[in-house]
């Protein structure tokens, strides 16, 4: 009797290593935010560069060569500055802030004889949802309204005749992305958007929906 009490002994104290081994293999691919030295981090600000392409077709311009160029509503290169704001967190994986974005947009043919441009002055605000996927790495995705100020197609040179004034269109906006941060409280932001408005003037309508690619450098805190 007293053999195999001693053998169910030995199987229990087996069970039990095994169910520690795998309580701490487990343990060791959970992520905790709060074990960070400094916290989540709330405040983002930076500079934010990309471009966008789509919308209608907007200039087509015909070279002595016979070559073409063209640009549409939707196209051109962005320049700005970003604030990422995320006061709240839950359960330290799960945050929600805001997201707005200043800058310069435009596009443009250029030729020896004149010149064609776009350019538009887009204010973007979301609201964000940030899931931590690692210590030094977020996912998020957003949605909100977008408005571009002082809208303006104009030419210079044998162009100079074309000057089209846009009212400021109102527009939506959904992103996805994400926050890396490479360096201490240094982050770099991968950015995808697709943005849905039109621009209207005296002289007609044009649909500007884009999609477009975006990267920040931003410091955190």
């Amino acid at each position: 009797m007293s053999s195999i009490i001693r053998s169910l002994g030995a199987g229990s104290a087996l069970l039990a290593t095994l169910l520690a081994v795998n309580v701490a293999k487990a343990d060791s691919f959970e992520f905790n935010a709060a074990d960070r030295e400094d916290g989540l981090r709330v405040l983002a600000f930076g500079v934010v560069v990309g471009a966008a392409f789509g919308g209608d077709q907007t200039v087509l311009a015909t070279y002595t060569d016979g070559s073409q160029s063209s640009f549409n509503a939707g196209q051109g290169a962005f320049v700005g500055g970003g604030v990422r704001w995320t006061p709240l967190w839950y359960r330290q994986l799960v945050g929600l802030g805001l997201a707005l974005d200043i800058g310069w947009k435009g596009t443009g043919i250029y030729a020896e004889n004149a010149n064609v441009y776009f350019t538009r002055v887009p204010v973007t605000l979301t609201a964000r949802g940030s899931l931590a996927l690692a210590e030094t790495f977020s996912f998020f995705a957003g949605a909100g309204g977008t408005l571009e100020l002082a809208p303006h197609l104009q030419g210079d040179g044998q162009a100079s005749g074309l000057d089209i004034k846009f009212d400021a269109p109102i527009g939506g906006v959904v992103e996805v992305g994400l926050m890396w941060e490479a360096l201490y409280h240094v982050g770099i932001e991968f950015l995808g958007d697709a943005r849905f408005l039109r621009y209207r003037s005296t002289a007609g309508s044009l649909d500007g929906k884009s999609l477009g690619f975006l990267l920040g450098l931003h410091a955190l805190f």
